[in-house]
């Protein structure tokens, strides 16, 4: 307590029960919380109470630490940064648990980070695998990043590939020519010869 005289007579005694040290309180309790003690009243004892600290929040407690909550996706500016059609979701809300947050790609994207922003994947043969199959190929996509589009194909297993398709029919015309023959979908009439 600090004592400020007067001259007058008696003295008018301060506490201040957050000050580090003060025997009448436990303001550690505060510090130990992740939190800031606040004290009510310097002319009062037992009137000290515990804070959340930004950016969580919470009521302050009087006499022992706030039942504090941090959502960091909301808390923390962009936290899956300027990536579109991410989301945030936050694993835990409790102050004292921060960098837990996890960042998910959008469907049909894939893909997650824990506190920052997930590296998305298109693999476009998820949707073309059936159409590679019909042919006796395999899918292949060989840019998986969000942005690559339209660059799948569909490869011969092993490099050897019998003709499928119309190209069963057609590649005769195609040989003629010294050219390759290449049948883009089950469609018919969509065959064509390629240099």
């Amino acid at each position: 307590p600090l004592a400020a005289f007067t001259a007058a007579g008696a003295a008018e005694c301060v506490v201040d029960e957050c000050e580090e040290g003060c025997a009448t309180c436990e303001a550690g309790a505060c510090e130990a919380s992740l939190q800031v003690c606040v004290e009510g009243s310097l002319a009062v004892y037992s009137d000290w109470a515990c804070a959340c600290r930004a950016p969580a929040v919470g009521e302050a407690a009087g006499l022992g630490p706030a039942a504090c909550v941090l959502d960091e996706c909301e808390a923390v500016a962009a936290p899956c940064g300027d990536a579109a059609g991410q989301r945030c979701l936050e694993v835990n809300t409790s102050a004292a648990a921060q960098g837990d947050w996890v960042c998910f790609c959008a469907p049909p994207q894939s893909g997650w980070a824990r506190a920052g922003p997930a590296r998305c994947i298109l693999d476009e043969c998820d949707v073309h695998t059936a159409t590679c199959a019909a042919r006796g190929k395999v899918c292949i996509d060989p840019d998986t990043a969000a942005a690559s589009l339209d660059d799948w194909a569909c490869a011969c297993v092993g490099g050897d590939c019998a003709p499928a398709g119309e190209c069963a029919t057609h590649r005769g015309a195609c040989a003629a020519a010294g050219q390759g023959c290449a049948d883009g979908s089950l469609a018919d009439g969509d065959w064509m010869c390629t240099c």
